[in-house]
């Protein structure tokens, strides 16, 4: 694969712009291709674990989580998803590149139709989340109308499977 070693170093530049397009292009390479980036995929997120830190510029970690977002929603029965899982849910809602917001959102509904269970140790995360995407006027207009629906209806399926902890 003749961009992954180019990526790489872009993902450990000293430009923060370098790094979030980098981050940007190994998600959508590997939701896009990942049959080719399978093999790759644990480099990758190794890759990005870097970008994740509290020093990070916030749209460069937002890239990162909508990376990890996609590479989910390419392989949702990733054997490391309870932890990409927690990252992207740790993150929700993205507020430094907002446009990421469709990624991650597109991704997580992908895994619930996947395998709900998956998402159980973060409903509450993901609710809060998702109303909060839903909510604001700059981050609802980053989601695509089949996304934003596949949230909406989402939170309505989880509000009335659980409807105890949903009534908080």
């Amino acid at each position: 694969l003749p961009m992954l070693p180019v990526l790489a170093a872009g993902l450990k530049d000293e430009s923060a712009m370098v790094r979030r397009n980098s981050a940007f292009c190994c998600g959508v390479f590997t939701l896009t291709s990942p049959a080719t980036m399978g093999p790759y995929v644990a480099q990758v997120l190794t890759g990005l674990e870097p970008l994740l830190s509290e020093e990070e510029e916030e749209e460069t970690k937002d890239n990162a989580v909508g990376a990890i977002a996609r590479i989910l929603h390419a392989d949702p029965a990733n054997p490391q998803a309870p932890q990409l899982l927690a990252v992207v849910c740790g993150n929700l809602p993205l507020e430094g590149d907002e446009a990421e917001n469709d990624a991650v959102v597109a991704s997580l509904l992908a895994v619930f139709a996947s395998n709900q269970q998956a998402l159980h140790p973060f409903l509450g995360k993901i609710v809060e989340g998702f109303t909060a995407i839903l909510s604001g006027a700059d981050s609802a207009k980053c989601l695509k109308p089949p996304t934003a629906q596949g949230a909406v209806e989402l939170i309505a399926v989880l509000r009335k499977e659980y409807p105890e902890p949903m009534a908080q």
